[in-house]
């Protein structure tokens, strides 16, 4: 599923970005860190954790939230090394119609369905 959010990335950006592999690699990190999110919402909402407050000062408490987004992204980023995103990208680039309407609402449903998740427990 990652893989394949970070081929669309990829193509989307392979025009218009001269560093399109590490754009692409932040962009799963944003799709991991919502699933992240809604999983840490959900489980908040049915009590079985609790929602992570650092600090009452929301400046703190924003600035806590940091260290794990690095952790996520070293680990996203050691993930997609050089020989995974160049296999990921043979094996999508061979696919005629990529962007196809079942392909981009696949990707709008990686992100789409998280945040209405976590709007909606809110």
């Amino acid at each position: 599923m990652y893989n394949f959010a970070f081929y669309f990335f990829y193509g989307a950006l392979a025009r218009r970005n001269d560093d399109t592999i590490f754009t692409s690699i932040l962009g799963v990190f944003i799709i991991i860190g919502l699933h992240f999110l809604t999983i840490i919402k959900v489980l908040d909402n049915f009590g079985v954790i609790s929602y992570p407050t650092f600090s009452s000062t929301y400046l703190y408490n924003k600035l806590y939230w940091y260290i794990p987004g690095a952790v996520i992204l070293g680990v996203v980023y050691l993930y997609f090394n050089k020989v995974k995103t160049k296999a990921i990208i043979e094996k999508y680039s061979a696919k005629d119609n990529f962007y196809s309407i079942g392909n981009i609402l696949l990707f709008l449903l990686l992100i789409l369905i998280p945040v209405l998740i976590i709007v909606k427990i809110k």
